[in-house]
């Protein structure tokens, strides 16, 4: 696997959109440490990080109210979850959200 790993997705429902190793190819807990979330396309919306610890079935929080003009940063040197969860709150009639998630290493 290469060393950086970005997927782009769009949501059309609304619901959670989970990134772990049914949907990636890869678990984030066995390669990655570092993540980078930004959403677009919420037409005044916000959305949340949440994540599921290694080696655990609970959700924790990150952050939350986050608009499209930020971005979400998770680092460390190991791996923190298996699960990264992007949820939406108040969404513009018709938003599309776009969810761009880049995966590293080490090392910001």
């Amino acid at each position: 696997m290469t060393a950086r790993r970005t997927v782009i997705t769009k949501n059309t429902t609304g619901s959670p959109s989970r990134f772990n190793r049914s949907n990636l190819g890869f678990s984030p807990a066995d390669t990655m440490s570092n993540v980078q979330v930004s959403v677009s396309g919420m037409l005044g919306g916000s959305y949340a990080v949440e994540y599921v610890p290694v080696g655990t079935s609970h959700i924790i929080v990150f952050e939350e109210n986050v608009t499209e003009a930020n971005m979400v940063l998770m680092a460390g040197d190991k791996p923190l979850y298996e699960e990264l969860r992007i949820v939406f709150t108040n969404l513009g009639a018709g938003a599309e959200p776009e969810i761009a998630v880049t995966f590293w290493r080490e090392g910001l």
